[in-house]
């Protein structure tokens, strides 16, 4: 963090924070500004290494497949055209979102109004806050591909098989739904043990995107927000105090104001100059002790704030995992 701008943070009031917390009273109008998150395409890496199981596992079923006489029947057979259609759908929602992004900008705003009462002091509160942001054109591009187009070849891919003779002889079989029955051949053959993965990797991607917008999280994600704005508002009301104070009183009228304090302690004290020195410097060290105590106790919370929010972090992406 820039030093001057944390010194500044470390120079406001605890008193007058807590107080215009406690009174400020704001009305917050949002357009996006808790829904925007930079699309994961870290699922097509993973999707991408299944396809050549679920190509040989269409191309060369077991023969006990061929030689069952009502093949619709045969829950590997319903398991393997269930995962199919599933993927199907999936590829399709994730191109649809990747297409729907890179096509509009993303749009934010906000907008905050509000009052408070500080000690004798009526503070009001407007501040209008708009932007755009386009799909970062990079995220999720490997071997010269974008993501777009890897997404696109994955769809080829699955059309190759909805189109064979195999998908279609089945097409209208009964689907399979969760939890899938781990049959001997589902948990023997290579290629039936790897689709089952994928199957469960689908099921639980589905799931964390569900999760991440469950109205009770979306509500404490406002909650804490509407903390932030209060803190951010404080701070625009500091800097304004700042401005002030910064136009009223320089470094050069402290520096007046010490010289004529010292100026009338020399002439009326009957100190000698090695006692007041003594005096004057311990009462610098103490003052400068009381800063440092204050600042290391503001920086302790910073910093515990920061490891909070990167534990949020570290457990969101343990979920996606």
């Amino acid at each position: 963090m820039n030093k001057g701008f944390l010194d500044f943070i470390l120079s406001m009031s605890e008193d007058k924070y807590s107080e215009f917390i406690k009174n400020t009273d704001l009305e917050i109008e949002m357009d996006n500004n808790l829904d925007f998150t930079p699309l994961d395409h870290s699922w097509i890496d993973v999707v991408e290494q299944y396809i050549p199981f679920l190509k040989n596992a269409v191309d060369n079923p077991y023969r006990e497949i061929i030689d069952v006489i009502d093949s619709k029947k045969l829950y590997e057979n319903r398991f393997l055209i269930s995962l199919i259609l599933r993927l199907d759908n999936f590829l399709g929602d994730k191109y649809n979102e990747i297409v729907e992004r890179l096509s509009n900008p993303f749009e934010r705003s906000i907008n905050i109004k509000g009052s408070t009462q500080l000690s004798d002091e009526q503070i009001e509160v407007d501040i209008n806050v708009r932007s755009k942001r386009n799909e970062d054109a990079d995220n999720g591009v490997a071997y010269g591909l974008s993501a777009k187009e890897r997404i696109e070849r994955l769809i080829e891919v699955v059309q190759s098989i909805t189109d064979s003779v195999f998908f279609n002889s089945l097409k209208d079989i009964k689907v399979v739904t969760s939890p899938v029955h781990r049959t001997n051949v589902i948990l023997e053959d290579q290629n039936f043990k790897k689709l089952l993965e994928l199957w469960d990797f689908l099921e639980n991607y589905i799931l964390v995107q569900k999760t991440v917008l469950n109205k009770k999280i979306v509500a404490k994600q406002q909650e804490n927000f509407n903390k932030r704005i209060k803190n951010s508002c404080f701070v625009n009301y500091q800097l304004l105090n700042n401005s002030l104070e910064s136009n009223m009183i320089n470094e050069d009228y402290y520096k007046d104001f010490l010289e004529k304090i010292i100026e009338g302690l020399v002439a009326e004290s009957t100190m000698d100059d090695k006692t007041f020195k003594k005096l004057v410097n311990k009462k610098f060290e103490e003052a400068y002790s009381k800063k440092q105590s204050r600042e290391k106790n503001i920086q302790s919370i910073f910093n515990k704030s920061i490891d909070s929010y990167q534990k949020q972090i570290k457990d969101a992406i343990r979920c996606l995992k």
